[in-house]
């Protein structure tokens, strides 16, 4: 027995995913086996999630909101009304609407959470986890010019192989313009 406490686990929807699939993706997350039928496979995870209740959280759920999809959101709903774990729905702004025309669905929504931009702290937190010295300077660009944690990430990692390849340890918005990082141009 481990004296662990379980992960929450998280996903990243794709567009593949079938029912069966969902519940090979859960199985593997959860240490399970993931063979069989579809209907084995969803009693494992069931049964794991009520014996050890984790949040399970779903990214990318826009594409679940799709006729097509809808048995795959039908079977999270199943997981998330007989186990009664917390389920996470993360999508872009017309989940909320899409979601409201599937009643069934929308009723058992607790909350919607409106994320906001990005505050400076966040982007300098992410600044302070790069091999590179970041200066305040490049920071407050970022936060001024750059939307999301995504978009300073991407740009991040370009910057720190540009610096890598012409040993540079601090970096300031100088470096950065000239270093092609903010348009994926490295040189």
């Amino acid at each position: 027995s481990s004296s662990s406490a379980a992960s929450d686990v998280y996903k990243r929807q794709v567009q593949a995913w079938t029912k069966s699939s969902l519940l090979s993706e859960l199985c593997l997350e959860l240490n399970l086996d993931a063979s069989g039928q579809t209907s084995t496979k969803y009693k494992r995870v069931k049964e794991s999630l009520i014996a050890e209740p984790r949040i399970l959280i779903i990214d990318e759920v826009d594409s679940l909101l799709k006729s097509t999809k809808y048995e795959v959101l039908e079977t999270l709903r199943d997981i998330h009304d007989e186990t009664g774990i917390v389920l996470f729905l993360v999508g872009m702004e017309e989940s909320n609407r899409k979601l409201k025309r599937q009643r069934h669905f929308y009723s058992r929504i607790v909350s919607f959470v409106e994320f906001q931009s990005i505050c400076y702290e966040d982007i300098e937190k992410l600044c302070q986890l790069c091999d590179r010295e970041i200066e305040e300077s490049l920071i407050k660009y970022f936060h001024s010019k750059t939307p999301n944690l995504r978009q300073v990430k991407v740009q991040l990692i370009r910057l720190e192989q540009y610096c890598k390849m012409n040993t540079i340890e601090k970096v300031d918005l100088k470096t950065f313009k000239t270093s092609g990082a903010e348009y994926g141009d490295n040189k």
